[in-house]
């Protein structure tokens, strides 16, 4: 009869460690998938968004911007009842691509000290993006500039950028007929 009691309560203690695994490892598994789920955004979700944002933003062409140009931003700025535009003029050290959120990193140095300005390029604030100059970057981030004071700053300039554009404005202007002379 020892024995028999032994036994039930060995299968008995059994059951219950199994259940417990059993919970452990089904709760284990959970948690993983919605780590999963957390990390890996629906692809179409994010498109929808995207369609949705293209339609509020409205179209306007910006010019081909690249790592290293000097460049003078205006951003539109709150102040009070008014506004105006602040203009911010600097080079660009970095251009991170991603859509609408596309942004670029400007940097200039104001007495002494560095500035960086993120920028997002389809910003409703943003009212323009001027080219000063074209300079000759063999990096895709120019973050090295950081280090950088004085005249170890410059970057040389890029001529032929320059002449190129100045090339499509002539024929751009020769071409539309409301720009027309005669």
């Amino acid at each position: 009869m020892n024995t028999l009691v032994e036994e039930l309560e060995y299968e008995h203690l059994q059951s219950i460690l199994t259940t417990k695994r059993e919970k452990t490892h089904e709760a284990r598994r959970q948690k993983d998938e919605a780590k999963r789920k957390k990390e890996q955004p629906a692809k179409s979700q994010v498109t929808k968004e995207d369609k949705e944002k293209k339609e509020k933003i409205e179209y306007r062409p910006l010019p081909a911007i690249a790592v290293g140009d000097l460049v003078k931003v205006g951003l539109l700025i709150l102040e009070g009842d008014k506004e105006r535009v602040q203009t911010y003029e600097g080079t660009v050290i970095s251009k991170h691509r991603a859509g609408l959120n596309s942004t670029i990193t400007v940097r200039k140095t104001f007495q002494g000290v560095g500035i960086e300005r993120v920028f997002c390029l389809y910003s409703p604030r943003m009212v323009f993006v001027e080219f000063i100059r074209h300079s000759k970057a063999r990096r895709a981030k120019l973050y090295y500039l950081r280090n950088r004071v004085g005249k170890q700053s410059r970057l040389e300039e890029r001529f032929d950028l320059v002449t190129n554009t100045i090339l499509l404005d002539l024929l751009a202007s020769e071409s539309d007929p409301s720009n027309s002379r005669t």
